[in-house]
């Protein structure tokens, strides 16, 4: 499939680049694995990923499985388009979906996917997903999100996830090289300042001796 440009569409990193109205947290299940779980007490909210860069012109899909079990509502994923200022542009629809769960089918990946073309005042793009009219919420959420550069979803992955890890091994890996320099060279200073108190001790022992 087509790379992921959701750095955290994995949810490797909890609910960091993800934001609610409502209260977010990282939730698991031993048949869907990590999840990022909302909690509200209004009729209508939502959870939005952060935003990647899109080029004008381009196809770009958003595709996310999700979970809603509650009296009533209804819920749909979008891809929101965003200009330079950060102001919505316009939006691709995924399904109007009620009551459901997550599925390793990939069937609500592919009912909730949003699909479109980057209008020209679009600089970026974001997954949105809403819930409408909800009473009697028990569960609302998202998992294996993911915003590609293509006309249509394809299966989950997290390359994106992985570069960003690769970046963050990458800059501690220099920090560490700086540092072992450091101590190189301080433990240089380490062994001359020694021998500087060595010659100084034997100095002052000649010095008492007279």
């Amino acid at each position: 499939g087509s790379a992921n440009l959701l750095r955290t569409g994995g949810l490797d990193a909890g609910t960091l680049d993800w934001s609610s109205e409502g209260t977010l947290s990282l939730a698991y299940s031993a048949s869907f694995g990590r999840w990022l779980r909302v909690t509200s007490e209004a009729a209508n909210f939502f959870i939005n990923s952060t935003a990647v860069q899109v080029d004008p012109g381009g196809a770009y899909t958003a595709s996310v499985d999700t979970i809603f079990q509650a009296s009533a509502g209804t819920m749909i994923a979008s891809l929101v388009w965003l200009d330079s200022g950060g102001t919505e542009v316009g939006r691709a629809l995924g399904g109007n979906r009620g009551g459901h769960s997550f599925d390793n089918s990939n069937a609500g990946r592919a009912t909730n996917a949003a699909s479109g073309i980057a209008p020209a005042n679009a600089s970026s793009a974001l997954l949105q997903v809403t819930w409408n009219n909800v009473a009697g919420l028990v569960n609302a959420g998202l998992r294996q999100a993911k915003i590609e550069n293509y006309t249509t979803w394809t299966p989950f992955s997290s390359e994106a996830s992985i570069r960003s890890a690769y970046t963050a091994i990458s800059t501690l890996d220099t920090q560490y090289a700086g540092l072992s320099t450091t101590v190189g060279t301080q433990g240089a200073s380490i062994v001359q300042n020694a021998t500087a108190i060595t010659n100084l001790t034997g100095r002052t022992a000649s010095l008492e001796s007279n």
